[in-house]
């Protein structure tokens, strides 16, 4: 006869497990896939997981962020051309009383400050367990 592992006590009610009944889910590393998804460059990747793997072991993490959007002057110098309007756009963010622990990412395209400050919480919460 084959040996079974007890999976919990049965709740009379309704015949399922007790440990069945219990609301929490731990999900592992669920954030790494979101990361690797939304994220293209492996450096911000990196920073975004060992902010992550840091923060794991805290209860509470105040997060501060921030989003830019500046014009840029067009120089002679260099490709750009000078009668084109040209922007940039940054989004950081920061873990309250850890100076170590933030990121900052440069952003291109469809250029927004409601955008560079979403992008700036979302990198946040892209850490948050």
């Amino acid at each position: 006869m084959d040996k079974f592992k007890p999976i919990g006590r049965i709740n009379p009610n309704n015949n399922l497990p007790l440990s069945a009944l219990d609301p929490i889910i731990i999900l592992s590393s669920v954030q790494d896939i979101w990361i690797h998804r939304w994220i293209e460059d492996n450096k911000l990747k990196s920073r975004l997981m060992d902010i992550r793997n840091i923060l794991a072991e805290k209860s509470l993490v105040e997060y501060y962020t921030d989003g830019s959007l500046t014009p840029s002057t067009p120089t002679t110098m260099g490709k750009q051309n000078p009668n084109l309007v040209y922007t940039n756009m940054g989004a950081t963010f920061c873990v309250n009383n850890e100076p170590l622990l933030s990121a900052q990412a440069n952003l291109s395209l469809w250029p927004s400050s409601t955008r560079s400050e979403l992008v700036a919480i979302f990198m946040a919460l892209l850490t948050a367990q």
